[in-house]
């Protein structure tokens, strides 16, 4: 059943639970009784609850920045951030905006955070890294301008290494990556 779903494009998770003979639906004495008890249940929940996961997560690094000028930023892990003058559909003019970013570098950060590396096509990726972005004025969350763009260089990228960016799409709960941005490879020397 797992195998079938799959195949036909059902991209969660799935948990697969062998329960034999503990949790009979009735006494399983009539073939017709035993016929019941020979069945597969689907649960359907998206949520990621777990407790350990809460207890795992790693915090967001919070930077705080002008709007009114070109800046990059450095993060804890290396990633760099470059984010123009006018990149974000400002609540105030004179308020700064506070950047919250976290870094995903280490299949042990992807387990121990939930996350997951399939795209809407169902292919299984190859991560090299993934970081979370959020950008707030005055406790609001703003938006990216049409047509703007954040710069970003992460650690350890070569010129034109074939790593591809995806930009992760929630999906009952889940993230889906699809291709996203122009996909250029600089190393951070090269880039500034």
């Amino acid at each position: 059943v797992k195998e079938y779903l799959s195949s036909n494009g059902l991209q969660n998770r799935f948990h697969v639970l062998s329960k034999s003979e503990s949790e009979l639906v009735n006494d399983n004495k009539t073939e017709l009784e035993k016929s019941k008890n020979r069945r597969v249940e689907i649960i359907q929940d998206y949520s990621t609850n777990n407790f350990a996961y809460e207890s795992l997560e790693s915090d967001f690094q919070e930077f705080s920045i002008s709007p009114k000028q070109d800046t990059l930023i450095t993060c804890k892990e290396g990633t760099l951030l470059k984010i123009d003058q006018g990149t974000f559909n400002l609540v105030n003019e004179n308020s700064n905006l506070t950047i919250r970013v976290k870094e995903f570098y280490k299949k042990s950060d992807f387990i121990s955070s939930n996350l997951t590396t399939t795209t809407s096509k169902n292919d299984l990726l190859e991560s090299r890294g993934m970081i979370n972005i959020e950008v707030y004025q005055e406790k609001k969350e703003v938006q990216i301008k049409d047509g703007k763009t954040i710069g970003v260089v992460f650690k350890d990228r070569k010129i034109n290494d074939g790593t591809i960016l995806f930009e992760g799409v929630e999906h009952n709960n889940e993230i889906v990556w699809n291709p996203a941005g122009t996909n250029t490879s600089f190393s951070s020397t090269e880039s500034g």
